[in-house]
């Protein structure tokens, strides 16, 4: 089966949809991705997800446990900006 990108954002993005008018691969969806719904990608298996949830780690946590059921068998997750970090007071 052919390869898809799924991109989510809350905001839009003219740029995703130039993109997604000239490539049938890339779908955007004008959602936060902590709404992720199996049906948003075809019930299709996900091989590789990134989440850049705006550094706030429930966002990546929430879209990941809606996501994990649509993970397939060697799926690789990475995640970006989670704000764990330190602070110093």
């Amino acid at each position: 089966s052919e390869a898809r990108v799924y991109s989510y954002d809350i905001l839009p993005y003219p740029t995703a949809v130039a993109i997604e008018d000239s490539d049938p691969r890339f779908v955007f969806l004008q959602k936060s991705q902590a709404d992720f719904h199996p049906a948003d990608i075809d019930f299709r298996p996900v091989d590789i997800a990134l989440f850049d949830a705006g550094h706030l780690l429930e966002y990546s946590l929430k879209a990941f446990e809606r996501l994990l059921e649509s993970l397939g068998p060697a799926a690789l997750v990475a995640v970006h900006d989670t704000g764990l970090h330190v602070l110093d007071h």
